[in-house]
């Protein structure tokens, strides 16, 4: 006799199953921003990326070391939101280690003031912790539009900035590399 499938119980849809699997693979559990995977996998072949942002909280070993890893975990989920309210919605924010962030955004004019801004709403405070974030950004031209030398030219930028003092952002094109 021929039988017939009817369906099955279980917790979920296959699209529920999809969507949990998509968002285990692209998202940093802590704080809910997409991860370096999504970035390195989705990101990579857009052509229209203009700047890409690296994302520090100053001192953040200091909080992990005198208040604690829990406290610490409070911190970058905190930061994490004001990063994602701070940018707008086609911009894309990344978790990428520790407490390192990665934004790309397009930027069809001067970034510049845009970064200010974001800079600006995230410092302040933390429960009684004061936030200081330090950022290096590249900006896509007609010399580089490759994500691998953005983030690269970023990186240098957010480093070159932490050692000539935090709390700031320093774009690649200024430096003198």
């Amino acid at each position: 006799t021929d039988k017939i499938f009817l369906g099955a119980y279980g917790s979920g849809s296959l699209i529920d199953k999809i969507s949990r699997f998509n968002r285990e693979l692209y998202e940093d559990p802590l704080t809910g921003a997409r991860n370096r995977r999504y970035f390195e996998e989705q990101l990579k072949s857009l052509d229209k990326m203009g700047a890409i942002a690296m994302i520090d909280v100053d001192n953040f070993k200091t909080v992990n070391d005198t208040y604690g890893h829990q406290f610490g975990d409070r911190v970058l989920k905190h930061f994490a939101e004001r990063l994602q309210e701070s940018v707008r919605g086609e911009d894309v924010v990344a978790r990428v280690g520790g407490d390192e962030f990665l934004l790309c955004m397009e930027c069809p004019v001067d970034p510049r003031p845009l970064i200010d801004r974001i800079h600006r709403s995230l410092e302040g405070d933390f429960e009684g912790f004061p936030l200081s974030v330090s950022m290096g950004v590249a900006i896509a031209g007609s010399d580089v539009r490759d994500y691998d030398e953005l983030f690269r030219r970023a990186d240098v930028a957010l480093y070159h900035k932490k050692r000539g003092g935090r709390s700031g952002y320093v774009f690649y094109s200024d430096l003198d590399e």
